[in-house]
């Protein structure tokens, strides 16, 4: 089939069609992206145009929603490098308090630590357990952090000879809400 200078051929389906269709009359493919788009009605226009803004909040709050980071995968990196036992009295009776220092060895900011501690006896006999979870600590990547977990003291300063301290979880310092 001969085309002249007024005709072009289809990409689509390879008929002669003139030049300046925007739209093939045998297989109705665009012959350009402008093309279609300006063959849009407008229903399918605000479709499209409410596709992109539904599209945009949904990619904004998944990110809002991030957690980042599950610490599990980096609690070898993130260890309490010191730690002592201070007894006190507050206003609702004895205290036992264990002040310490963590090591951050990770590239990332861990918040939000809940820390678990267990005291023993001079024998190494469990005797108190208590768990505190610290909002307002931020442990940047790289750097050390003082804590305290203080704690009502139910037994004799005798019962509280040793302890152990562990940070059960934390969360990633660059995740927004959870």
């Amino acid at each position: 089939m001969a085309t002249d200078l007024a005709s072009k051929s289809c990409p689509m389906c390879c008929m002669s069609i003139p030049a300046a269709a925007r739209k093939c009359p045998y297989c109705h493919a665009f012959q350009t992206r402008l093309a279609q788009c300006a063959s849009w009605t407008p229903p399918a226009a605000a479709i499209a145009v409410f596709a992109l803004i539904f599209g945009g909040y949904a990619l904004f709050f998944l990110n809002m929603l991030d957690q980042g980071e599950p610490f599990a995968e980096f609690e070898d990196q993130v260890e309490v490098v010191s730690s002592r036992i201070e007894f006190g009295n507050g206003e609702s009776g004895p205290t036992v308090a264990v002040i310490g220092r963590v090591k951050n060895s990770s590239d990332i900011e861990w918040k939000d630590f809940v820390f678990h501690v267990e005291f023993q006896d001079a024998a190494g006999k469990l005797t108190d357990a208590g768990q505190e979870l610290n909002y307002y600590e931020s442990l940047p990547a790289g750097e050390e952090l003082a804590f305290k977990i203080s704690l009502p003291r139910e037994f004799g300063e005798t019962a509280y000879a040793k302890h152990a301290v562990r940070i059960v979880s934390a969360r990633d310092g660059r995740s927004r809400w959870f």
